[in-house]
């Protein structure tokens, strides 16, 4: 092959070759550009009236409706007669939540139940005797409602007639107020009012706007993609079927200037589709321009010249990985049958990754940015959707200037974003195409016949699995793991066996299926060369490597991690690792060895070091290619433990693994290396002493992530991964007598440095009290987490913050516990108490009292929801499930079944090559017609002969087509209904809903100025459980206080919306004129310099965001 021919005008000649190839093909011109300048007008047709019927229906379950009372009891005209008075003094001015109307009649007691009972009623009231009496003597009243039991009243006329009541309950309080001689002014000073033009109605919220943009954003990916598959099957599928790839391999330029060249064509073709797309966008939303609210279309466009710049870069890139992808999957096709069959699931595949791009708060990953297809869609939402005005938090830093300022977002902080989803989509691109390169040179792929196996026959033996079946493995494989953790036991001993057989089930069926030769696959060999005392001296050298890499990276791995813990660790991975904590301390050290250590590494060696990287290196596998299956393999091994957490550490092990075997031909050392990364918190667990979780230090005993390595251990883990890869680079060489010596000196002189520092530093010493003769005297609030008075001694929140501030100031003191807040505040106002630890919320009102020192706790209010518990895909899956959708799928299914018989019965005599005329695989092959048809625009490999068949074809295409713009519509739909009215995610959201607030708390008005509906309860836990039980939409209370209950609860039905509002300041309470307020300042600021507030806060706080 001539290796001096110009590799880009090489690529260019083929790249214009394939072109005019693509040109010629009619149905590759339709799907180009007829299929978008149909489907985006019928997109913006079904979302608009979708939208327009799901707010309406909102509106009308919101508004208010008639309320029909019936009244009984001899002072029931007279309660007639004061609703009355209440409805005409309220006039055009009814207060919200009030009904629309109001229908009473007086009846007896018995026929009033009468008509509750047959539902002609919604309540019915009783007057108690002397109802009139009792309000002039400054009583409180009983009055009780009753409810239908066949007919129950709904919970939005039970409120509308509490607030009637309430309005009621306003009058009476302000005719006692008259008789009493206090003015109505003193509990209403201020009276606000707007003077000026009323604002016009306009719906502009970006809640609105970011799901249609996201929904339309999903259908141009996945139609983007569809332009790449009939010139991706024609590209390398096309010539094999026709026989021309052997000429075309030996034309004179490089595999991969081949590859390049098909690449450039079907990106040329990808664009062009990208290109009719957007025009068909950009023209459907001029015609959409005149539908829009006066005055929100400046709102809603406001992004349109940056955003589409950003969107359009955006799906480029997208487009170069999805021709790239489409020319990947089709080399490993020997027919264009076989491409046209294995491009469907793959289409499949991408709309789930266009789609993940869907579910709420996603955007926040900075990572997201780099997933293909979810990146290049988030991304672009980002940069169309109106920013939303961004208010700072008050802090210390802008505290002092006294102005409140807002930050705007706009499209230019999608810069960052935007360069990352390119350089990703580069990346991928590239990796494909070198996949690509090396399908191409692989001759069992390319030259492969038709396939050994028939009906349930096993194939022909074969010496090590293709790409093909490492890939099933891998897939199944997540399958099986996503899917058992639905079903796997609670307790870890049994959870972690059920996910690791899930995990390995698929590689042991394709063994019973697929014949290969077992020791060549999973590298069943000894680490050493030959047969003499070398060879075994090479093995121990490879195998002793492999255990003090594995331990050293664990180290490593773990340092980085707790470093990292810093900044934010998920629920999930603090629940992991409590659960393996508690499986080392509560059972014996064999079975917890063997289940952490021993059986992972065994079954995901043989899985990934194994199966998936003999499949990925192949038969006689270059440099490039090992290197290539090494990176995949680890990709694929950190995907498989699903929290992002653990992959970065898992990925690096993954590299060592996979380079261990490619260097010693042994899956043997690798395992050893598995094994001891695994046992090492085992080992280091046990070198501490610590026998249970009562030996535990309280900060690890609440929080595992407060754990930390010293730096002595981190050097020597550093030095014995260097030490482990000599040792694996000397096994493979001959020089092993003089080595030795030196090696043991290495090993003992490493050992020596881990142990040393290991045992100390795990136990945290706890803040030793001094014996004193005067100590101070504390006054604290026994409280649950910041106070409790269980054990010998107390311990929390506040208990940690005060030993620490004693252990700077020096000066001894007492606990006392006073049961009352309200004596705790009162015994420090006399001087009784020294300090009062609260912490206590800083007020003007307080600080006339006492001192206070310096904030401790910069705090405010928060909002609890109840959690989702199959989490946000699952969650936004399940809201997306209505009877519209289920019967859209159904007459999806129906259409492809009668469409694909249809065309059977026409075609079965006059086209028996595509569609054979036995019913069950004539049936079948023209049902797959339908299918391909509805999702890719056609299907290459099969011709409509007859007048007949052609018209059921054409309706078949429209029909897909329509099918996919109201599939389209619904997800816009239901998705812009639960952006604007189902979620809460700040305090606006709070309009209309349901509130549990404390009594005698300052939350009650937060709550009524955002809208909300206020529910009073005694204390938190009531709170929890109503908002538990769903009586309430939500709670608000002080951010730290609803953190740590969160964080005790057993049952985390709850998670916190992210974000404060309402702020204010914690700190402690001193008497005045307090010698110590000095002191315990310079304290204060010592442990903030320090970051000692931070850790206190979170060991006893948790995150819940």
């Amino acid at each position: 092959m001539n290796r001096n021919a110009n590799p880009l005008r090489a690529a260019l000649a083929l790249a214009r070759r394939d072109l005019l190839e693509f040109l010629r093909d009619r149905r590759t011109v339709a799907v180009t550009l007829l299929l978008p300048m149909i489907t985006y007008p019928l997109v913006a047709l079904s979302s608009s009236l979708g939208v327009r019927t799901g707010l309406k229906t909102t509106e009308e379950r919101q508004s208010a409706t008639p309320l029909s009372l019936v009244l009984s009891g001899p002072e029931a005209p007279r309660l007639a007669t004061r609703l009355g008075m209440v409805l005409l003094a309220a006039e055009d001015n009814e207060p919200s939540g009030w009904p629309s109307d109001v229908f009473a009649e007086i009846e007896p007691p018995r026929k009033a139940k009468e008509l509750l009972e047959s539902g002609k009623v919604d309540l019915w009231i009783n007057v108690p005797n002397g109802f009139t009496k009792e309000l002039k003597k400054f009583n409180t009243v009983n009055l009780t409602a009753h409810v239908s039991d066949k007919y129950p009243a709904s919970e939005k006329t039970r409120s509308q007639f509490e607030s009637l009541i309430e309005s009621f309950a306003t009058q009476v309080r302000e005719e006692r107020m008259g008789v009493a001689g206090v003015p109505i002014s003193l509990f209403d000073p201020i009276k606000l009012m707007f003077e000026g033009k009323d604002p016009e109605a306009v719906v502009a919220d970006r809640r609105i706007m970011a799901p249609v943009a996201g929904a339309i954003l999903v259908l141009l990916s996945v139609l983007t993609m569809t332009g790449s598959f009939y010139p991706a099957i024609d590209a390398i599928a096309g010539e094999k079927e026709r026989g021309t790839i052997e000429t075309l391999l030996i034309v004179p330029c490089r595999t991969q200037d081949i590859v390049f060249g098909k690449y450039l064509a079907i990106f040329g073709v990808t664009l062009a589709t990208l290109a009719a797309n957007v025009i068909s966008i950009l023209l459907t939303i001029l015609v959409s321009l005149k539908y829009f609210p006066d005055g929100s279309t400046d709102y809603y466009l406001q992004n349109i010249g940056l955003g589409s710049l950003i969107t359009l870069l955006s799906f480029i890139g997208l487009s170069s990985v999805a021709s790239a992808m489409s020319l990947a999957v089709t080399t490993a096709s020997k027919s264009m049958k076989e491409a046209q069959n294995t491009l469907t699931p793959v289409i499949l595949l991408i709309s789930a990754l266009a789609g993940v791009s869907l579910i709420p708060g996603i955007s926040q990953n900075r990572l997201v940015p780099m997933v293909p297809y979810t990146g290049q869609i988030v991304v672009s939402q980002n940069a169309l959707t109106p920013p939303p005005t961004k208010q700072e938090v008050i802090s210390k830093s802008n505290q002092t200037d006294g102005e409140s300022s807002s930050v705007m977002m706009s499209p230019i902080a999608s810069i960052s974003p935007l360069l990352l989803t390119l350089f990703s989509s580069v990346a991928v691109t590239w990796v494909l195409l070198r996949g690509t390169t090396a399908m191409l040179t692989d001759e069992d792929l390319l030259f492969r016949g038709p396939d050994a196996a028939s009906g349930f026959s096993r194939p022909a033996p074969r010496l090590i699995p293709g790409i093909i079946h490492g890939g099933i493995a891998l897939v199944l494989g997540l399958a099986g793991l996503w899917y058992v953790q639905g079903l796997s036991p609670e307790r870890i001993i049994f959870a972690i066996p059920v996910q690791q057989l899930a995990v390995v089930a698929p590689l042991a069926i394709l063994l019973l299926w697929q014949r290969v030769n077992i020791k060549r696959t999973f590298s069943l060999y000894w680490p050493g060369c030959g047969l003499s005392w070398r060879s075994f001296l090479g093995g121990l050298s490879a195998l002793i490597g492999g255990l003090l890499t594995g331990g050293g990276l664990f180290i490593l791995g773990a340092a980085v991690l707790l470093q990292l813990t810093t900044i934010e660790m998920s629920p999930a991975m603090k629940q992991l690792s409590e659960k393996i904590l508690s499986l080392m301390l509560d059972q014996p050290w064999w079975l917890a060895w063997a289940l952490i250590a021993i059986l992972p590494a065994c079954l995901e060696e043989l899985l990934f070091r194994g199966w998936v990287l003999s499949a990925f290196c192949g038969e006689k596998p270059s440099k490039q290619r090992m290197a290539i299956a090494v990176f995949a393999q680890a990709i694929c091994f950190a995907i498989f433990h699903l929290l992002p957490e653990r992959m970065p550490q898992t990925f690096l092990l993954g590299l060592a693994l996979g380079t261990i075997v490619l260097l010693t031909k042994s899956i043997y050392p690798a395992i050893l290396c598995h094994i001891a990364n695994n046992s090492m918190p085992l080992l280091l667990l046990y070198m501490t002493g610590i026998q249970d979780k009562e030996s535990l230090p309280e900060s690890v005993a609440t929080d595992v992530t407060t754990l930390s390595l010293p730096p002595e251990a981190i050097a020597a883990a550093g030095g014995t991964v260097v030490l482990g890869g000599i040792l694996l680079v000397v096994s493979n060489k001959l020089r092993m007598r003089c080595s030795l010596a030196r090696i043991a000196t290495l090993i003992l002189l490493t050992i020596s440095c881990f142990s040393n520092s290991q045992s100390n530093h795990l136990l945290a010493q706890e803040p030793t009290t001094q014996k004193t003769t005067q100590p101070l005297q504390v006054g604290v609030f026994p409280m649950k987490g910041l106070a409790e008075y269980g054990g010998e001694k107390p311990r929390g929140y506040s208990i940690d913050l005060w030993n620490e501030l004693s252990k700077r100031i020096n000066v001894p003191a007492e606990l006392i516990a006073i049961s009352s807040i309200e004596k705790l505040f009162a015994a420090t106002q006399n001087g009784d108490i020294d300090v009062l630890l609260g912490p206590l919320a800083m007020t003007e009102q307080r600080e006339k009292l006492v001192d206070f020192t310096h904030p401790v706790v910069h705090s405010g209010l928060q909002i609890a929801v109840p959690r989702e518990p199959d989490g946000r895909l699952l969650t936004a899956l399940n809201n997306l499930i209505s009877w519209e959708l289920v019967s859209i799928l159904a007459g999806v299914i129906g259409t492809i079944v009668l469409t694909g018989h249809l065309l059977w019965i026409f075609e079965r005599r006059h086209n028996a090559e595509s569609f054979p005329t036995p019913y069950p695989r004539g049936a079948w092959e023209a049902v797959w017609w339908s299918v391909s048809t509805i999702i890719t625009g056609g299907c290459e490999n099969k011709v409509i002969s007859t007048v007949t068949g052609r018209f059921i074809a054409t309706a078949s295409m429209i029909g897909g087509i329509v099918l996919v713009a109201l599939l389209t519509s619904t997800l816009t739909t239901t998705m812009t209904v639960d952006q604007v009215t189902g979620t809460i995610r700040s305090p606006r959201d709070l309009f209309g809903k349901t509130v549990a607030c404390q009594e005698g708390g300052v939350v009650v008005d937060a709550v009524e100025e955002f809208g909300g509906s206020p529910i009073l309860y005694p204390d938190l836990e009531a709170m929890v459980a109503a908002v538990s039980s769903e009586e309430c939409d939500a709670l608000v209370s002080e951010s730290h206080t609803l953190m740590l209950a969160l964080h005790t609860s057993k049952s985390k039905d709850l998670r916190l919306i992210p974000g404060i509002f309402d702020s204010f300041d914690f700190a402690l309470a001193l008497p005045q004129g307090s010698t110590l307020r000095e002191p315990l300042n310079n304290a204060i600021l010592q442990m903030r310099e320090a970051g000692r507030l931070d850790e206190i806060k979170e060991r006893w706080f948790g995150e819940h965001n």
